[in-house]
C-alpha cells in the first residue's frame, strides 16, 4: 500500500506503507523506525546522524509528516 505522507496521518501508520523516496525509507527502517509516530518523535539532531539522511531529507519528512523540531 502506498499512502501519501501528510501531517494528518495516524501515528500508528507503518513507514512501509508510505510513499516515500527509497533512500529515506531505507534510512528510517535501517535505524529501527517503524511508524509515523517514530518519525514524529525523533529529534532533528538524531535524524542527521542517520546514514543517507541529510538536511533536505529531514526537511521533506518534517513538512510531510510533522514532528519535533531541533530538540534532543
Amino acid at each position: 500500500m502506498n499512502i501519501n505522507p501528510t501531517p494528518d496521518l495516524p501515528n500508528d501508520t507503518p513507514i512501509a506503507d508510505l510513499d516515500l523516496p527509497t533512500r529515506i525509507k531505507n534510512a528510517l527502517e535501517r535505524n529501527g523506525l517503524e511508524t509515523v509516530r517514530d518519525i514524529r518523535e525523533t529529534s532533528d539532531r538524531n535524524f542527521l546522524t542517520f546514514q543517507d539522511m541529510g538536511p533536505r531529507s529531514l526537511k521533506f519528512l518534517r513538512s510531510a509528516l510533522g514532528g519535533v523540531q531541533a530538540r534532543d
